[in-house]
Formats: structure tokens, C-alpha cells, sequence
């Protein structure tokens, strides 16, 4: 799994995650998602675009950073997700906890709304 800093700013995080996202990507990667995403108390959109597997694993990585976000007083939205990885996060019942969004302006719309 990839990690890319798209922008930053004062306000807004925009990251995307690339390949799969399973138990042996998050060891890796999990520290320096959370780095990237909820280290920097901002409103976070997540383009997981690229990612082709989510395993359960990867889940809970996403859901643990948009928790410390919503501690924090900020949102997460993950952008584009592929048709299984959308699949499997809606299969779980996280889209409320996770809102997924298919384009950028939505993404931002629904952090506003949030």
C-alpha cells in the first residue's frame, strides 16, 4: 500500500491510498496514515480510489482515524472507491462512520454537512 499526500492545508488533509489494503499493508502503513490524516487535526478526505482489496483489517484502519478525527472535532470522508472495496465497507454497515463520496466537490460537501 502506497500513502500520497495529495494537499494540505489549514483546514483540509487529502490523501490516497494505492494497492491493497490488507493485514500486512496496515502493519506496515498504519503509523504514518495516522500521521498523515489524524496527526494533523484537519477535515480529511481519503481517495481510495486506487486501492483494489479491503480487507477487514484495512477497515479498521480507516475507522480508527476517523474516530480520533471525530475526537477531535473533524470528519473523514473517503473519495471513489472501487465497486468490492465500496462492497465490502457497505456490507460491513460503515458508510455512516466512513461516508463515501464519488466525487471531490462532494467529498468536500459532505464534510461541510457532516
Amino acid at each position: 500500500m502506497d500513502i500520497r499526500v495529495v494537499e494540505q492545508t489549514d483546514a483540509l488533509t487529502h490523501v490516497a491510498l494505492s494497492g491493497r489494503l490488507d493485514g500486512e499493508a496496515v502493519q506496515l502503513a498504519e503509523g504514518r496514515f495516522h500521521l498523515a490524516t489524524a496527526g494533523r487535526r484537519a477535515h480529511t478526505v481519503v481517495d481510495i480510489s486506487a486501492v483494489t482489496f479491503l480487507s477487514s483489517t484495512g477497515m479498521r484502519m480507516l475507522l480508527t482515524v476517523a474516530k480520533a478525527l471525530h475526537g477531535q472535532g473533524y470528519k473523514l470522508v473517503l473519495l471513489r472507491p472501487q465497486h468490492m472495496p465500496e462492497l465490502g465497507l457497505k456490507a460491513a454497515g460503515l458508510e455512516t462512520l466512513l461516508p463515501i463520496a464519488h466525487a471531490y466537490d462532494q467529498a468536500l460537501a459532505l464534510l461541510h454537512r457532516l
